[in-house]
Order: structure tokens, then C-alpha cells, then sequence
């Protein structure tokens, strides 16, 4: 199986996992932002995912569904990019909430950048180099735990009480 973990925006967080081999890349992208060519920031980001995971099973992503006004429409563009990269790619898509990820990397779903960032690097044992980067870390933690990943390949899975009963729900209901 292979895994992409997405935190998505204008500065994107990436890793790709699989279960041969374990972590395969990881790292950050920064999306051009031209007022007069708006298209151009959804093509970059379309060939970036292209690059990134011309491969996979399973593309999972931090859900930050509540943005709201130009980051919000940015968001939601760039997650349409995201979606139509994996029906492409016949993988299924796997949307955690942002409390969710927090949750399940650091045990506090109200966790800060920073308590995001050391918790990467006792997980994956290395540094991540920006808070996107270690988003996308957690996200695919938790989508490795979820997906019944090998403990060695992978970090180690939560315990089940780390998601909420509703954050459980609702990302099996998109997974269907």
C-alpha cells in the first residue's frame, strides 16, 4: 500500500509512505501566488501531486474545512486538486480533522505548531522543516495507524480512545 499525506495550502506539507519500504519522501512545497495569473497556483500544485505520488492507495489529508474568506477559497480549490488527483489515481481519499491529527501525534487535539513539530521528529526521527511538513507527518501517522500499518515501518499506532467517536465516524463515512 501506498500512502500520500497532504496538509494543504498555498505552503503544502507532503509525505509518502508505503508499506514495503516505509516513509519514501517527505518535505514542503511553496505554491506560486499571482494575483493576475489565479489558475497558476492550482496547475503547480496539480504537478506537484503528479510528482509527488504518480502512485498511490490512499491519499489522506488534514481536513480544515473552517477556513473562511480568500484562504478558504484557496483551500477548497487546492481540494478539488487533491481529489481529482486520486479518482485519477483510483485511491481512495481520507479526510482527518485538524484536532483529529493533533490528537493522535501529540495526545492534545489543541496542540500548538511547535507541540506539532517536536512530536514529528520523536515519531519519524527527523526534523521537520516547517509546520506544514510536520501537519503532514501526523496526517499520515494517522493514516498509516488507520490503515492497520506495521508498527516497525511506521510510527507507533495510537491507542483507540486518541480519536474522538465523531472524528472516527466521519472518516470512515468518507472512506466508503
Amino acid at each position: 500500500m501506498r500512502i500520500l499525506a497532504l496538509d494543504i495550502a498555498t505552503r503544502f506539507g507532503y509525505a509518502v509512505w508505503n508499506s514495503v519500504g516505509g516513509l519514501e519522501a517527505s518535505g514542503f512545497g511553496q505554491l506560486p501566488v499571482d494575483s493576475l495569473v489565479p489558475g497558476k497556483r492550482y496547475a503547480a500544485f496539480h504537478l506537484a501531486l503528479r510528482k509527488l505520488a504518480p502512485e498511490a492507495d490512499l491519499v489522506a489529508y488534514e481536513d480544515a474545512w473552517h477556513q473562511q474568506g480568500k484562504a478558504g477559497a484557496v483551500y477548497h480549490g487546492l481540494l478539488a486538486m487533491v481529489q481529482v488527483h486520486a479518482y485519477q489515481l483510483k485511491a481512495g481519499l481520507l479526510a482527518v480533522p485538524v484536532a483529529t491529527v493533533k490528537k493522535h501525534t501529540t495526545g492534545d487535539g489543541h496542540a500548538d505548531k511547535m507541540d506539532m513539530m517536536r512530536a514529528a521528529k520523536r515519531r519519524w526521527n527527523l526534523e521537520p522543516q516547517t509546520d506544514d511538513h510536520a501537519d503532514a507527518l501526523g496526517v499520515l501517522s494517522y493514516a498509516v495507524w488507520r490503515q492497520g500499518g506495521n508498527a516497525s515501518k511506521a510510527p507507533e499506532a495510537a491507542p483507540a480512545a486518541a480519536t474522538s467517536e465523531g472524528s472516527a465516524r466521519r472518516v470512515r463515512r468518507l472512506r466508503k
